[in-house]
């Protein structure tokens, strides 16, 4: 406990939370309130994940969350988004809540290009694809172009094939690094941004 009070910051909190009900609990039964705690505290990781900008650092085509020492450069009318944890039913609609309100948040510029830096979503079900997909589409009206680079993990490629994200984003707007998306993306004409048109429904014969 004390090596946790010096490297762990508020993980402490949990440790002396779960002695605590197995000192003043029968001990079964603080037990399984322990892990319980324990479990949540998991589950709350996931379902409120971080989710950070990125900004390119000078002089090279890494992009990396800015800090007040080294800020970054940032794309005009770009907003690159890095969620950091699977996306599923329990966090998809924070995700994509938060993604619209940096991109609403941003006064310099307004964003034209999303990209969704997915190295860290190792796993996709489908409730958190239809949600994103659901978020693409509305953004994709307001004329924001969306693109997905680095989703590396082996997982979340497989998922989000199966769910059909892949094929709802296009093979054209999937990268393998958030520079070739930036590029790429804003060499295409402005009309590629919006979703095709439905054809209009045809008239009853007499």
């Amino acid at each position: 406990m004390a090596r946790i009070l010096r490297e762990g910051g508020w993980e402490i909190l949990l440790v002396v939370a779960s002695a605590a009900l197995v000192i003043v609990l029968p001990i079964e039964t603080g037990m399984l309130c322990s892990i319980g705690l324990s479990l949540l505290q998991g589950f709350y990781g996931v379902a409120r994940p971080l989710c950070v900008e990125l900004a390119r650092v000078p002089g090279t085509t890494v992009w990396w969350p800015p800090t007040h020492e080294e800020p970054g450069e940032r794309e005009p009318g770009v907003l690159v988004f890095a969620p950091a944890a699977p996306l599923n039913f329990t966090n998809a609609v924070n995700i994509c809540r938060r993604l619209q309100a940096v991109a609403a948040s941003v006064t310099t510029e307004p964003v034209r290009l999303i990209v969704i830096e997915a190295s860290g979503i190792v796993g996709i079900d489908y409730t958190g694809s239809r949600i994103l997909r659901e978020t693409i589409a509305a953004l994709r009206a307001q004329g924001i172009a969306v693109a997905l680079a680095r989703l590396s993990a082996e997982r979340a490629q497989m998922q989000a094939e199966q769910t059909g994200l892949l094929a709802y984003l296009g093979t054209a707007s999937v990268f393998k690094s958030v520079d070739d998306a930036v590029h790429a993306m804003r060499s295409r004409p402005s009309a590629t941004v919006h979703p095709p048109r439905p054809a209009p429904p045809r008239r009853a014969r007499d």
